[in-house]
């Protein structure tokens, strides 16, 4: 089983947790902190009211792609490769299954 090297949506619930049950000691209204995913380091904000966690914002790791490619083949669509914390292959749907996809 794969881990990611950045899930986002983790990413958010840990600050969460981290601050709601004091691993993190919570500063009000604002706290900065930075994590440390295999993806890179992560800059982090997260605002707090009454000991709650209520909003938590953060930079993502630098994205890229990777390739992008086009071809006149009938039978091969267009397709990108990109990298955001994860690799993503991203490919026309009704290129690739035709009137299967453009009838749902």
């Amino acid at each position: 089983e794969e881990l990611p090297a950045m899930p986002e949506g983790n990413t958010i619930a840990t600050v969460t947790v981290l601050l709601e049950t004091s691993m993190i000691l919570m500063t009000e209204p604002v706290i900065k902190i930075v994590l440390d995913p295999s993806a890179g380091l992560v800059p982090v904000t997260a605002n707090c009211q009454s000991g709650k966690c209520k909003a938590v914002v953060f930079d993502n790791v630098p994205s890229f792609v990777f390739t992008l490619r086009s071809t006149s083949l009938d039978w091969r669509p267009s397709r990108k490769i990109l990298y955001g914390g994860m690799i993503y292959g991203i490919v026309d749907a009704t290129a690739l299954l035709g009137s299967f996809c453009s009838s749902r």
